[in-house]
Formats: structure tokens, sequence, C-alpha cells
């Protein structure tokens, strides 16, 4: 709660709503190199995925399905 005394302005507060989030999408050989998956790619199974970063609050992440 943030606490603005009578007559003063709120400066250089950031507030924000925070959503959920998710990753999604297919690992595959881009057969003909066009950045596109298509027809003539195909995907790669058993492919791990690491996610790493920082969070919202500063902490380190260090994600593995």
């Amino acid at each position: 709660m943030v606490s603005v005394p009578l007559s003063q302005n709120g400066v250089n507060y950031a507030f924000a709503e925070i959503l959920p989030a998710s990753i999604s999408g297919t690992v595959y050989y881009d057969y003909d190199r066009n950045g596109v998956y298509g027809p003539n790619d195909f995907g790669i199974a058993h492919v791990m995925v690491m996610l790493t970063g920082t969070d919202d609050l500063g902490q380190t992440v260090s994600l593995t399905p």
C-alpha cells in the first residue's frame, strides 16, 4: 500500500498486474531453411528445454520440465 499525503503527488511509482505466463512451441529441423515450420520440416523428439534468467522479483530462475 502506498499512502500519498493530501495535496501531494505520488511520482516514480511503478504498478503492474503480473499475469501468468506460459511457453510453448515446436522443436524441428528446418529442412528448407525458411524459418517457418512447414510440410517439408520434421519435429525432433525428446528435446530438453531449460528456462533460465531472473523473475519479476529479481530471483534467479533455472527450471526444466
